[in-house]
């Protein structure tokens, strides 16, 4: 009897605790720090480069992080354009090392400064979604992503701001997006 009474007692906290659900975190995590005193960086011209190894290239992120800069007001170069130049010069880069070739770029499509972002993490799992018991179990999908950014002066070759964030959602373009508008509300501040 009494192992009986354990083993319903197990069975019903067991059902209480798997019928809540977990809520996706969906602030970001981030560390920002300027390296130099930036000023009027909205009214240079900045090229974006996503130097992601390919693990972690995700289609479309330079151009959503162009928009999020855009949305904020700066002053940022059509992507087609810097890689028809690139190809044109011969001009890979791969990280935030290639400094000379970061400012080769930077100079031939005459911009001021240079961003270099890269995803440092990326992990996709699942949940029970908001309202999801074990009765009727509702699964949500989430992505964890991490992604790392650089402005390089063009001039000098110098990092003048890095910031490295981290956020969850249930896609990566979500992700990206709050991420890249954490990094272009810092810029300046």
């Amino acid at each position: 009897m009494r192992r009986g009474l354990k083993c319903l007692f197990f069975i019903v906290v067991l059902g209480a605790l798997l019928s809540c659900s977990v809520n996706v975190a969906r602030d970001v995590t981030i560390d920002a720090q300027k390296v130099s005193t930036l000023k009027n960086v909205k009214s240079q011209r900045i090229l974006i480069l996503d130097v992601s190894t390919s693990k972690y290239k995700i289609k479309g992120m330079v151009e959503m992080i162009t928009m999020n800069f855009l949305e904020y007001g700066y002053n940022v170069i059509e992507q087609t354009y810097a890689t028809d130049v690139m190809r044109e010069e011969n001009i890979k880069i791969t990280s935030g090392k290639d400094i000379q070739q970061i400012k080769k770029i930077g100079q031939a499509v005459h911009a001021g400064k240079v961003l270099i972002a890269s995803i440092t993490e990326f992990t996709k799992g699942q949940h029970l979604a908001p309202g999801g018991c074990i009765s009727s179990p509702s699964i949500e999908t989430y992505v964890h992503l991490g992604m790392m950014a650089k402005l390089f002066d063009v001039k000098t070759g110098d990092v003048v701001w890095t910031g490295i964030a981290s956020t969850q959602d249930t896609d990566q373009y979500k992700c990206i997006k709050r991420i890249s508008e954490e990094f272009a509300s810092r810029l300046e501040d």
